[in-house]
């Protein structure tokens, strides 16, 4: 969709074009002009992009650029995890002492709650992309635009219920890493 959705963002060609015959139209005046009189060029102003393709390209994009970041995080803390559980061929002893003093780092250093972080990043990019997709297709079509919408809310009323009512009932088995405390 940014593929589609950047072109708005770009100067169109008949704004180009409009600067070209503007350029041929002074020069051709200047020549037929019997006295020494040039005419200077007018400036004619380059359109900028609409708000709602500036607003839907950045929305887009930054949903896009979390959720890179969270793939690249998910990966590191992978790799952290891994670590974790590597170890050298040891007698057991030696491997439960490397394993507290691991694990205690992985505590002090809070890699548990960067892990945590990661779904909440995803949903970031997903409201992202989800409000930038409401209003581009409220653009192309008020019918369309209504519609998706109102799939998009009946979806985020049933995440913040199922990610809040373990708040209201301690026997609720919606639990989430995020809500812990």
């Amino acid at each position: 969709l940014i593929v589609e959705s950047y072109k708005n963002l770009q100067q169109g060609p008949e704004d180009t074009t409009n600067q070209i015959l503007l350029q041929i139209s002074i020069q051709l005046a200047n020549l037929a002009s019997s006295s020494n009189e040039t005419v200077l060029p007018a400036i004619l102003p380059i359109s900028s992009a609409p708000r709602f393709s500036v607003l839907v390209n950045t929305l887009w994009i930054l949903s896009l650029v979390i959720a890179l970041i969270t793939a690249s995080l998910g990966i590191l803390v992978k790799q952290w995890l891994h670590e974790l559980l590597s170890y050298d061929t040891c007698d057991p002893q030696k491997c439960l002492k490397l394993r507290f003093f691991r694990e205690a780092g992985l505590e002090r250093w809070q890699v548990f709650e960067i892990a945590s972080l990661l779904p909440l990043l995803l949903q970031i990019a997903l409201v992202l992309f989800f409000i930038g997709l409401s209003i581009f297709l409220h653009e192309l079509n008020q019918v369309v635009g209504w519609t998706v919408s109102g799939v998009m809310v009946a979806w985020f009323g049933f995440f913040l219920f199922t990610t809040l009512a373990p708040i209201i009932s301690s026997q609720c088995p919606y639990k989430t890493p995020t809500l812990k405390g």
